[in-house]
């Protein structure tokens, strides 16, 4: 049980996280620099959990967003 509510905490974090950086920081930017919010949140994870975990979510976080910036070369999952 304390797996699964880790697992949909992380899954719904990840939600936000998409979401505030591909709606709201991709709009707006400071000196032409915007921030990489889901790096910092692989960052973070690393920081919390074991190597399983990060490098599962480090994974799919390259994944996602290299399918909705429309890279085709999926380096950002590697």
């Amino acid at each position: 049980m304390k797996n699964v509510k880790k697992v949909m905490i992380l899954f719904l974090l990840i939600v936000a996280i998409y979401f505030i950086q591909f709606v709201l920081v991709n709009e707006n930017s400071l000196l032409g620099i915007k921030p990489n919010l889901i790096l910092v949140m692989v960052i973070i994870i690393s920081l919390q959990y074991e190597i399983y975990v990060c490098t599962i979510y480090g994974f799919f976080s390259g994944f996602i967003m290299d399918s909705l910036y429309n890279s085709y070369d999926f380096l950002n999952g590697l």
